[in-house]
């Protein structure tokens, strides 16, 4: 994925509410100083991007986002490819493209790992997460957790602990049947005294 490509200034159609939409890659930092900088923009979430309103919001937009370029590593993502090269993550979840592609079961564990990496994003059209060379030594380091949470959310893992589970829980049913079976009754642990 191209930085620069993914930020964009969008003007406003509505005449009744002038103003323009901004679109970024999401990082923490970065979104803490766009809102320092546009402390009236809103989330749109419908549209996945930001309403900044006023009849000068393209050309402040277009303002900062400029400077946020200039100050962004140029070479961040060559560094975190070469890092990559050198120390591969070698996974079934894991592909590479331009960028890393993290596709894994639904886990919440999984989530808020990927969340905590800057510039990772989830990409709805493909369902995968998306996290750019340049956050890859973020992902190495937690890849040990998020790895660890998609096998145990796998399809056939989650199966075989349910099986596990009426297996223990058909033990103790069996187990009190059979008591009863004897006309004697279990007495609960409370009730002994």
């Amino acid at each position: 994925m191209e930085i620069v490509s993914a930020f964009q200034v969008l003007p406003s159609e509505d005449d009744e509410r002038p103003g323009a939409y901004a679109v970024f890659p999401y990082d923490r930092d970065l979104v803490r100083r766009f809102r320092d900088s546009f402390p009236r923009a809103r989330w749109r979430a419908g549209e996945e991007r930001w309403f900044v309103p006023g009849k000068t919001a393209v050309q402040r937009l277009n303002t900062w986002m400029g400077q946020e370029l200039e100050t962004l590593d140029r070479h961040a993502d060559a560094k975190g490819r070469d890092a990559f090269i050198f120390e591969p993550l070698e996974s079934p979840y894991l592909t590479i493209a331009d960028d890393l592609k993290v596709r894994t079961p639904y886990s919440r564990t999984i989530v808020d790992a990927l969340r905590s990496i800057p510039w990772a994003h989830w990409d709805s059209e493909e369902r995968i997460w998306r996290v750019p060379f340049r956050s890859y030594e973020e992902l190495k380091l937690r890849w040990p957790e998020i790895e660890e949470a998609a096998r145990r959310n796998e399809p056939e893992a989650r199966r075989k602990r349910r099986e596990e589970q009426k297996a223990q829980a058909s033990e103790e049913t069996s187990r009190i049947q059979a008591e009863r079976r004897r006309s004697r009754y279990p007495v609960l642990e409370d009730d002994l005294l």
